[in-house]
């Protein structure tokens, strides 16, 4: 078997795995959380030998699940938290148990990284996936009860600023500048690789 299709079954258990727990303990509304789907996504893009998928979802998710980790492994290093957006995970001081389908966060970059490399790199366009999918989470998200505030659609987890009446607009455009910014860089940057691998191989 293909190490890409291993890994695209693997993308798959780690998405479906919290999927199917929050259906069965009623809390199916949490699988509209971008890291709670985005494997699935990867996976289906592995199986189908699909750059577009895999870099669209890369495009979306690289920075912010950073953010995410940086902040996690700063609490375990350290003891202190770097942003606070994994205070959630810690239960006074310890790690919670109830939160361990979270520990997905540390691998979305990674493996997208992984993936996209097994499968030659990114493609053009595939930004248009990301704000596809960017477009529907903001919607649906905005479907559930502020309670919730699935994706941040409400208020901001991520940054310490929140952005009182103009935080409905400001926030998809961060969105969107943290897509094109991951995009621009990473077609600029494999560019260049394959200019300098190409003239290697011409010599």
């Amino acid at each position: 078997m293909k190490k890409r299709v291993i890994l695209g079954i693997l993308c798959l258990l780690i998405g479906i795995t919290p999927a199917i727990t929050f259906l069965l303990f009623g809390n199916a509304q949490y699988i509209v959380w971008f890291s709670n789907h985005t494997f699935i996504i990867i996976g289906i893009g592995l199986l189908l030998n699909s750059r577009f998928l895999v870099f669209a979802e890369l495009c979306l998710g690289l920075l912010p699940e950073a953010y995410w980790s940086i902040d996690f492994i700063s609490k375990l290093l350290t003891g202190k938290f770097l942003f606070g957006t994994t205070a959630y995970m810690f239960n006074n001081g310890s790690f919670d148990l109830v939160h361990l389908y979270s520990l997905q966060h540390l691998l979305f970059v990674p493996m997208a990284l992984l993936a996209l490399f097994w499968l030659g790199g990114p493609i053009k366009k595939a930004w248009i996936g990301s704000v596809v999918h960017m477009g529907i989470l903001f919607f649906v998200s905005r479907l559930f009860p502020v309670k919730y505030n699935l994706n941040c659609v409400f208020n901001s987890s991520f940054l310490p600023v929140q952005f009182t009446k103009y935080y409905q607009i400001i926030w998809p455009i961060i969105i969107l500048i943290n897509i094109f910014l991951v995009y621009f860089v990473f077609m600029k940057f494999f560019k260049k690789k394959t200019i300098k691998y190409d003239k290697k191989k011409n010599k």
